[in-house]
């Protein structure tokens, strides 16, 4: 398992059968940049954001990876 689904790395390994998976995480800088622009023009924002993030595995990474889904 790893933990860096990017494109030259995790899922080379996946793709190579290094790793059985890796998982994708934003970093959620936009979304941090956004929120904050929101808020100096008085904006009301939400109390929480959920971030999405995808597994690559050789079933799936040919299709760009498997979205998680967001409780």
């Amino acid at each position: 398992m790893g933990i860096d689904g990017l494109p030259h790395e995790g899922q080379i390994y996946v793709r190579q059968g290094i790793l059985e998976a890796s998982f994708e995480y934003p970093t959620g800088g936009k979304e941090a940049i956004e929120t904050a622009l929101a808020i100096l023009n008085g904006d009301q924002v939400p109390k929480e954001i959920t971030l999405a993030s995808r597994v690559f595995t050789r079933e799936n990474i040919d299709q760009g990876g498997e979205w998680l889904e967001q409780e």
